[in-house]
C-alpha cells in the first residue's frame, strides 16, 4: 500500500483448513489476512472494519458466496470493494453470475497457491490506482470548478472596467438630451403660465356674455384678449410648445434606452441561454459607445435578415464591445468601422473592420493569449480578446483574427443558431 500499511485481506471460506497453505502464503508475502467461515462472522467484520481486498468462497456451507456478493456490494459503502470468488467447481454459469454480481474475479481452488497470491496482487494494485485515479479526478473537479469560478470573475471584472472606460461617455450621453429636457421643462413652465393668462382672459369674455353685459364691455374684453394673444404670441408659442414636448419625450425615450443597456448589460447572468437578435446586440453596444466613435470615426452597418440565436445576451454584447473598442482604439485618427451580420448553414457570423494601425505579423499569433497587449496601461490589461473568446466558446462559437499593417484588422465571430451552452 502507499501508505505504508500492509494490505488486509478478508477469506470467507467455511473450511478454513483446506486454505491454510494459502493463508501462510499470503503473510509471507506481506499481507495482512484474516478469515471467517460464515457470511454472518463476514458482514459483522465488515461493520468494524474494511479489507483491502475479499476473497470469499461460492460454496459456503448451505449459503452461497454469491449472496454475500451482492449483499456487500449493495452497500454504499463496499460498492468499489475488490470482491473476488474461488471454488473448487469449474461451472462457467457460476463464473459469469459472479462477475454479474460485481466480482472482480474468478479464481479457480485447484490453482497454485502462487498464482492466487499474484492474482490477489494483481487486483490490490488496479484498486489501489483505482483509488488514486479517484483521488485525481476529484482534484481535478475541484481544480475545474475553481477554474470556472476564476474565470466567471474574470469575465465579470473585465465588464466592470468596460463600464469604467465608458462611464465618461455615458455619462456625456445622458447629460445632452437632460440638458435640454431641463430647458424645455423651464419654457414649457413659462408657456403653461402664458396659456393661462389667455385662458382666464377667455374666461372673463365668457362670463360677461353669460350675464348678459352690454356691448361695449364685451368688444372691450374682445379686445383685451387679442391683445393678450397678440403680446405673448400665443399661435406661435403654441406650435413651440407642441415641438418641446416632442423632443423632451424623444429625450427621455434616449435616456431609458441608454440606462436599459447598462442595466441588462452590467447585470450579473446565470446561464440561461435565450433567443436573441444578434444585429440588436450589436445596436446596443454601438449604443453604449456613441460618445466614443466621436465624429471622426464612420460608421458602416451591413444587416442580414437572422434568425434568433440561443445566447446569454449581455455576454454576446460583452463581446462585440470588446470588439467594437479594440477597433475605435486602433483608429486615433479618421477611420471607417464596418460591421456586417450574415447567416450561412445554421450559423450567425459578424464581421468587424476597421481600417486602424494593424497588428505586426509576430503579435498575431498571440492576441488571444492573456495579458497580451500592445496598448498602453490605461486602455486595458490584455484580457479582452481572452474573454471574447471563452464568452463564444461557452456558446459553442469561435472568432478569429486577420489584420495588415497600416491598413487594419477584420475580426469575425461566428455563432451557431441553436448554441445550447457548450463549456470551453
Amino acid at each position: 500500500m502507499t501508505d505504508g500499511r500492509k494490505a488486509l485481506i478478508l477469506i470467507v471460506d467455511d473450511r478454513l483448513e483446506s486454505i491454510e497453505s494459502l493463508r501462510k502464503s499470503l503473510a509471507i508475502s506481506g499481507y495482512e489476512v484474516a478469515a471467517v467461515r460464515t457470511p454472518a462472522k463476514a458482514l459483522a467484520f465488515l461493520k468494524s472494519r474494511l479489507p483491502d481486498i475479499i476473497l470469499i468462497d461460492l460454496v459456503l456451507d448451505k449459503q452461497s458466496g454469491l449472496d454475500l456478493c451482492s449483499t456487500i456490494r449493495s452497500s454504499p459503502v463496499m460498492a468499489d470493494l475488490p470482491i473476488l470468488l474461488f471454488s473448487g467447481l469449474e461451472e462457467s454459469e457460476q463464473r459469469i453470475s459472479a462477475l454479474r454480481l460485481g466480482a472482480r474475479d474468478f479464481i479457480s481452488k485447484n490453482c497454485e497457491d502462487r498464482e492466487i497470491v499474484a492474482r490477489l496482487a494483481l487486483h490490490l494494485k488496479l484498486a489501489e490506482n483505482e483509488r488514486l485515479l479517484r483521488v485525481r479526478n476529484n482534484e481535478l473537479s475541484a481544480a475545474y470548478e475553481q477554474l470556472q469560478s476564476t474565470q466567471e470573475q474574470v469575465v465579470r471584472a473585465e465588464k466592470l472596467a468596460m463600464l469604467g472606460r465608458l462611464a465618461a461617455g455615458v455619462a456625456h450621453e445622458i447629460s445632452t438630451p437632460l440638458s435640454f429636457i431641463t430647458s424645455n421643462l423651464r419654457s414649457l413652465a413659462a408657456g403653461i403660465c402664458d396659456v393661462y393668462r389667455v385662458l382666464d382672459a377667455e374666461e372673463n369674455l365668457v362670463a360677461l356674455y353669460a350675464a348678459g353685459a352690454r356691448r361695449e364691455r364685451l368688444d372691450a374684453q374682445r379686445e383685451a384678449v387679442r391683445l393678450l394673444r397678440e403680446e405673448l404670441h400665443f399661435e406661435t408659442n403654441r406650435t413651440e410648445l407642441d415641438s418641446m414636448c416632442r423632443d423632451s419625450l424623444e429625450g427621455m425615450e434616449l435616456l431609458v434606452r441608454i440606462a436599459s443597456d447598462l442595466r441588462e448589460f452590467s447585470r450579473d447572468d446565470k446561464h440561461d441561454l435565450v433567443p436573441a437578435d444578434i444585429n440588436s446586440l450589436i445596436d446596443k453596444a454601438l449604443n453604449m459607445v456613441r460618445m466614443e466613435i466621436g465624429a471622426k470615426i464612420s460608421v458602416k452597418r451591413k444587416n442580414a435578415k437572422l434568425p434568433p440565436v440561443m445566447c446569454i445576451p449581455s455576454r454576446v454584447t460583452q463581446v462585440f464591445l470588446i470588439l467594437i473598442v479594440n477597433a475605435l482604439q486602433s483608429m486615433p485618427g479618421p477611420g471607417i468601422l464596418r460591421l456586417v451580420t450574415s447567416i450561412r448553414k445554421g450559423w450567425v457570423k459578424v464581421a468587424v473592420d476597421d481600417t486602424g494601425k494593424g497588428i505586426l505579423p509576430e503579435h498575431l499569433d498571440r492576441v488571444f493569449d492573456p495579458f497580451f497587449t500592445t496598448k498602453s496601461g490605461e486602455k486595458g490589461m490584455g484580457l479582452g480578446l481572452t474573454i471574447a473568446q471563452k464568452i463564444l466558446a461557452f456558446h459553442g462559437g469561435r472568432i478569429s483574427v486577420t489584420s495588415e499593417c497600416g491598413k487594419g484588422t477584420r475580426v469575425v465571430v461566428e455563432i451557431p443558431v441553436m448554441a445550447t451552452g457548450i463549456k470551453g
